[in-house]
């Protein structure tokens, strides 16, 4: 229901999500934020003064909002200021987040520059006992240096702080393990660092800056600014590093930053040990370079550059060969180059730097460099073009000239003849193999103009010249290195490996902090250790980066040091030897490591013991009870082995149970597994879910896996588990698998490779044994069959000595979150309206015990169960399937589609929720278009029991019944116009280009653009019959919808493949097709929106799938 209210009314609003609620008290001008689980205030003030803009030459006033919108999912307040202009403030519900968005809309009348926006008024209340900041010094083994709301603090997100640089513009309240995050879920642009400051539990300041009172960002009169959505999340997290990795997720969850999956997959000498000839040079120049950032801008002549030479590094090569020491990369930091801003190879040290790389090239060597882009010394600045320069010439905070690489001019003209210059293996080039970026932090401010203003901002810029840096590197030599150093959401994609940054101490600790930092923010991309520089502590600093997974940089093969206070010596043959037994297992862990960014198999060295016992059983006459669960290749397969389980066992009763379900994975898996295996008491379980776990994410991969192999170990009698990798044409993201196998020591047998290996040496295409991308024909299966079975017979031999005891000893799990070890496929009974239908008359038949069915529409079931995650099993028909509405707790209701294609699908309503008694609220649907159809329930699957509460979950009352009955209009396609192919990335995954993200003109000008009408029948807008093309690129088409008040309406969405919806200019949805319950482009995904009186700009952008651009679009009233 719609609640519209007027300036004069008094109201108390409230907005429900999860276990947050939040209350707006318009009468007494107040709110309060609140843990509705324990009813614990988390904030609370009394000024609605959220989100208030700063402007140069206003003076400063609270916000005076008042709420015009509100319903269960929204609440949106406006403030006139009456002289120069008005603000628009949206919260809404992010319901299974636990979590509420919160955007700012201002339009002025009159040109304004923008000097900060306020988040939260001065004195709101904070009842939580620290600040978490991504901040970093020198000389810490705290990532987090504490910063108590109690005692007072101040801190900011921008980097002059040196470390990490760019900062997210995200910082975290905390009590106890509980975490409240105030986060930008966009990259921010235009601004420069998020300011906070508080004391005795008050706040002071938290502000985001957007160039302050003298350089702030230029409103011009009519223009409407929109800012950033700060999601507001409340969670339990075991530490903060697992706090800043959940904020993560959601921003891959709502499609916001580039998903790191997707990043290029790691090169294995990129993870090797590296000798990088920084602590070398620094010990033979008896000199440590300062240590702040701003003391290091006036010392660019230090000695240690003069340390760096030509034959340094050939004495350094030659310890590395005569010790056998592991390293195959050679870095040459700084000094190798002519001055910071020339970079060029310095010709008294590297006279001829192209010959003498080549002839480390020979030696089985790769060769990389190390700069620092910003800065240019003042030795060199009159070889220096002006017109490269940033500000026209001006200076930065630390007195020193820039390049402005959003100038097209230094791109073109500078950067890319530099990095061919270094790169290229063409004649007169350098040909290395890499750079390491450094010393990228507090460098870019307000007060420095920029030649292209949409670089603005300090994050904004730094991962624009990253994605600069990294494309025009990759263009020249694909499998160069880039060595960052930055833990931002955005930048993994253009980090092919972080390091931990100089410890100049033997803190190992600090090492680690900093390795779990960069885990936590820059996804999918590996850690290294950088530089140990004393003998003190060295073996620890080799174990800790064992136990983190990262690889290492090491500084010095030449000299030593025994601590900070020591003078350097000549390295000896102890500590040569000190090194080779502690880089030996960290080139195993490599192994590990390109497991993890690679995909190649892991074996532990004890893997498969677990087989043993069961086989030695068998021998003696036992019976053999083994069980496959997997999908469709599994289905298919039918155990593959039990004939040859009945040769090598003649004496034991053989069976085996077929548990592969087509089209599944793990994440149903963890429901399926006790009714479809532990059920027949396996002794022996075959896992296959590699191929459908492709399109999770990492986390979720592991995690559900491994909940499958510690619920399966943790029975009175466990079974073996042996994981089978099948193949793929484009192969799969098995490392995930291998990760799980190898934690557990559990046989892995990779069908990848023994398919390629297979076709390699036979000359076969890949149609010999297969019949599409994944799925084995006969042959193939065959194959499958063969593989496994000479995987297993050294088992067979093995186990004929083995006493056939074997006690389990389960590790610490890999997944950062609770296992699922509990998961239930529950039967469903019927209630008015509903009937049972004892079976299905499809050959799916065989997954379900029947079905409860219903065509009436608005015809509701309630269910309720205990549990922290909670779905439903359901059948599919693509001639009589229905539709129907599910809401969980009263949240937003979800439509699901059961008439686009045959079989089954299922759908997670909740997971990692509160775990206690939830309500699922199912309502059939008025078809979207075409006739009404039968809707039908399979299973309620329930996960979390054993750890529930008692308790009953706050939800919101919600009228599913009427929402169901709703009827949609169709939208005529005639009625948009459209615009457009914009971009054109070739797509190379399944997840969006970077045209997605990219502000093309009819979002930034759309009076400007040439707009077309759709002049065809029907109510799709198939682009791709526009443009003729479907697999690549981005259109637009808007559309007027007229309405007589404010009101909410849903859209019904039907999509190929990706989109963004804007209502009246304001970003109201960004949808991956993926995450809206199934793949098809036929199923409808409902979208809540709330229009204004009189007309309404509905703006949309369509990313184009594999092979499809189109959209359809119905409006349905919610007033029914």
């Amino acid at each position: 229901m719609t609640q519209s209210t007027s300036p004069t009314q008094s109201a108390v609003y409230q907005l429900v999500a999860g276990r947050l609620i939040l209350k707006i008290d318009s009468q007494n001008n107040s709110w309060e934020l609140a843990d509705q689980t324990t009813s614990c205030r988390l904030m609370h003030a009394q000024s609605l003064a959220w989100m208030t803009p700063h402007f140069a030459g206003i003076e400063k006033a609270d916000t005076q909002y008042t709420v015009t919108h509100h319903d269960h999912n929204a609440l949106v307040m406006q403030s006139d200021s009456g002289s120069w202009g008005h603000t628009q403030l949206t919260i809404q519900t992010i319901p299974f987040a636990d979590a509420f968005d919160v955007t700012l809309q201002i339009k002025v009348d009159q040109d304004l520059r923008l000097a900060q926006i306020e988040c939260f008024s001065q004195a709101t209340a904070l009842n939580f006992f620290n600040l978490i900041n991504y901040r970093n010094r020198h000389h810490s083994d705290s990532a987090w240096p504490e910063l108590l709301l109690g005692a007072g603090c101040e801190t900011d997100t921008t980097s002059q702080d040196w470390q990490f640089a760019p900062h997210p513009t995200l910082m975290f309240l905390q009590r106890n393990d509980e975490y409240l995050s105030w986060g930008s879920m966009q990259l921010p642009k235009d601004t420069f660092g998020m300011h906070f400051k508080a004391s005795k539990h008050q706040l002071d300041r938290w502000m985001i800056d957007y160039g302050g009172y003298e350089h702030g960002l230029m409103l011009k009169a009519g223009q409407t600014f929109t800012s950033p959505t700060f999601r507001m999340r409340f969670s339990k997290q075991p530490d903060a590093y697992a706090a800043y990795e959940d904020f993560g997720k959601q921003l891959l969850d709502a499609g916001s930053c580039p998903n790191p999956a997707h990043r290029q997959a790691s090169e294995q000498w990129w993870l090797d040990p590296l000798y990088c000839t920084w602590i070398d040079q620094c010990m033979f120049a008896s000199y440590i370079p300062k240590d702040e950032l701003q003391e290091q801008a006036s010392d660019c002549n230090h000695p240690t550059r003069q340390a760096l030479n030509e034959e340094m590094v050939r004495k350094a090569v030659t310890v590395i060969k005569e010790q056998n020491l592991p390293f195959k990369t050679i870095l040459l930091d700084e000094g190798w180059h002519k001055a910071r801003g020339l970079w060029e190879p310095h010709p008294d040290r590297f006279a001829d730097l192209r010959r003498f790389v080549d002839e480390l090239h020979a030696q089985g060597f790769k060769v990389d460099i190390w700069w620092a882009w910003p800065e240019i010394e003042k030795l060199v600045e009159d070889q220096i073009d002006p017109a490269l320069l940033m500000g026209n010439g001006k200076r930065n905070r630390h007195g020193c000239l820039m390049y402005d690489f959003s100038n097209p001019k230094v791109q073109e003209d500078y950067l890319k003849p530099l990095f061919k210059m270094l790169f290229s293996d063409a004649p007169g080039c350098c040909n290395l193999d890499g750079i390491k970026t450094d010393f990228q932090a507090d460098k870019i401010h307000a007060e420095m103009p920029l030649t292209d203003p949409a670089w603005r901002g300090e994050e904004n810029y730094l991962c624009r010249m990253h994605e600069l840096f990294y494309s025009t590197l990759k263009t020249i030599k694909p499998d160069a290195v880039h060595i960052g150093c930055a833990g931002h959401y955005w930048l993994s994609q253009y980090i092919d490996i972080n390091r931990t940054y100089d410890v100049h101490g033997s803190n190992v600790l600090e090492h680690a902090c900093r390795a779990k930092m960069l885990y936590s923010t820059t996804f999918n991309a590996p850690v290294a250790y950088d530089f140990h520089n004393h003998l003190e502590h060295l073996e620890e600093f080799f174990d800790s980066a064992k136990e983190h997974g990262c690889s290492v940089e090491v500084g010095n093969v030449l000299c030593t040091k025994q601590d900070v206070h020591a003078k350097a010596q000549p390295a000896d043959a102890a500590y040569w030897k000190r090194l080779l037994s502690k880089l030996t297992p960290v080139v195993g862990l490599l192994v590990m490591l390109v497991s993890m960014f690679m995909g190649n198999q892991v074996s532990a060295q004890e893997s498969g013991q677990d087989i043993l016992p069961v086989f030695a059983r068998a021998h003696n006459g036992l019976p053999l009870r083994a069980a496959v669960l997997g999908g469709s290749i599994t289905q298919a397969g039918k155990g593959w082995i039990t004939d040859w389980l009945v040769e090598q066992f003649p004496k034991a009763d053989i069976t085996m149970r077929n548990a592969g379900m087509s089209a599944t994975g793990s994440s149903l898996g963890i429901f399926r597994v006790n009714r479809d295996v532990i059920t027949a008491q396996p002794d022996i379980v075959f896992i296959e879910y590699a191929v459908n776990d492709s399109g999770l994410s990492d986390e979720d991969a592991i995690r559900y896996t491994e909940s499958i192999v510690v619920r399966l170990k943790s029975l009175p009698h466990p079974p073996a588990i042996v994981f089978l990798q099948a193949a793929a044409k484009n192969g799969s993201r098995r490392h995930r698998h291998q990760q799980v196998a190898g934690h557990y020591n559990l046989l892995d047998i990779d069908l990848q490779v023994a398919v390629d290996d297979y076709l390699k040496q036979s000359g076969k295409p890949w149609s010999a044994v297969m019949s599409d991308s994944v799925h084995p024909n006969v042959q193939g299966h065959a194959l499958y069959a063969k593989v496994i079975a000479n995987k297993l017979s050294p088992f067979v031999q093995q186990s004929k000595q083995h006493s056939g005891e074997y006690k389990e000893q389960l590790p610490k799990p890999l997944s950062s979150k609770p296992l699922i070890l509990d998961g239930q496929m529950m039967l469903l009974d019927p209630q008015s309206g509903w009937n049972t239908m004892n079976s299905i008359p499809h050959w799916w038949n065989k997954f379900f015990n029947g079905a409860i069915t219903s065509k009436t529409p608005g015809a509701e079931l309630t269910l309720t169960a205990r549990g922290n995650m909670i779905g439903l099993l359901y059948p599919l028909d693509a001639k009589t399937g229905g539709t129907f509405y599910a809401s969980l707790d009263g949240q937003n209701p979800i439509l699901i589609d059961q008439s686009y294609r045959g079989g089954y699908s299922f759908r997670i309503f909740g997971k990692d929720m509160t775990a206690c008694e939830h309500q699922l609220k199912i309502a059939v649907a008025n078809p979207i278009d075409g006739s009404a159809g039968d809707v039908m329930l399979g299973y309620l699957l329930v996960a979390g029991q054993t750890q529930s509460s008692r308790e009953v979950v706050a939800f919101n009352p919600i009228d599913l019944s009427n929402i169901a009955k709703r009827k949609y209009k169709a939208i005529p396609a005639s009625a948009w116009q459209w615009s457009g192919p914009y971009g054109g990335s070739q797509k190379t995954g399944a997840g969006a280009t970077e045209d997605f993200q990219t502000a093309f003109a009819p979002e930034n000008n759309p009076a400007d653009v040439n707009w077309q009408a759709v002049n065809t029948t029907g109510n799709r807008v198939d682009f791709a019959a526009f443009t003729g093309v479907k697999d690549r690129g981005v259109c637009y088409a808007k559309t007027t919808i007229s309405r007589d008040s404010v009101g909410q309406v849903s859209l019904a969405l039907k999509l190929d493949y990706f989109a963004k919806i804007w209502v009246n200019g304001q970003l109201a949805h960004t949808i991956d097709r993926s995450k809206h319950g199934g793949m098809s482009p036929n199923m409808p995904i409902i979208l809540p929106v709330t229009l204004q009186a009189g007309e309404n700009l509905i703006l949309i952008k369509v990313h184009s799938g594999s092979g499809g651009h189109m959209f359809a679009m119905s409006i349905g009233d919610n007033t029914h």
